[in-house]
């Protein structure tokens, strides 16, 4: 360590040391001494929600924001396909909790191989089926994704305005050439802000299906 001895101050990072040497970190405070390197570990970023104070979530960069987890279905159930050979889409219809602006999906979605997939928010019909039109759009660049799972942050290019009972849809699909799924609840499970869709060949069209696809949303005033 340099000259300069450990500081007793307040909660500052590691001390500074002496000429040439980095300082060694203090209790507190910061050290004395000459033109050392600074002492102390680097700050780690958010490592989930729960690491962030209260009123803040965090973020696909492990930032903390400010904003919370509006909506949620859990627990995992099973996986099934998601694009493939059958082409298969699913729709999740939820309903607003919190008004503010919709800035993140959590889905548990895998690619063994790695992938892209197009993760979409979409208004609904009259009868409460996905209607096509796009709300806000990402697609997820091909790299590994979790197998085990786990839900996966989704930051949304455009925000979505959203008020309370508000309902919209998260549309997920896969491509055709790679061996991707997404995962559900049980079988028994529910989702009350809304229904489970499927869009699956040789059928063309939004099925209603029972249980819930396994999702979180979160939002920002």
């Amino acid at each position: 360590s340099g000259t300069g001895g450990a500081g007793t101050g307040g909660s500052g990072t590691g001390g500074i040391g002496g000429t040439g040497q980095t300082g060694v970190a203090g209790s507190g405070g910061f050290a004395t001494g000459g033109k050392g390197g600074a002492g102390g570990a680097p700050s780690s970023g958010c490592t989930g929600d729960s690491s962030c104070p209260t009123g803040k979530f965090c973020d696909t960069t492990a930032a903390c924001q400010i904003g919370a987890v509006d909506q949620q279905a859990l627990p995992a159930g099973f996986g099934g396909p998601l694009g493939g050979a059958s082409a298969q889409k699913v729709a999740q219809v939820v309903t607003a909790g919190i008004a503010g602006h919709l800035v993140e999906v959590r889905l548990a979605i895998n690619c063994t191989q790695g992938a892209s997939i197009s993760v979409q928010i979409q208004g609904l019909t009259s009868a409460g089926v996905p209607n096509g039109t796009v709300l806000s759009s990402v697609t997820l660049a091909p790299g590994p994704m979790p197998t085990d799972g786990s839900l996966r942050g989704i930051q949304l290019t455009t925000p979505v305005s959203q008020a309370i009972g508000t309902q919209f849809a998260i549309v997920a699909q896969g491509p055709t050439t790679d061996a991707c799924g997404i995962f559900f609840g049980p079988s028994t499970g529910s989702y009350p802000g809304g229904p489970l869709f499927v869009d699956v060949l040789p059928d063309s069209g939004w099925a209603e299906n029972s249980g819930y696809l396994v999702f979180q949303t979160v939002v920002s005033p």
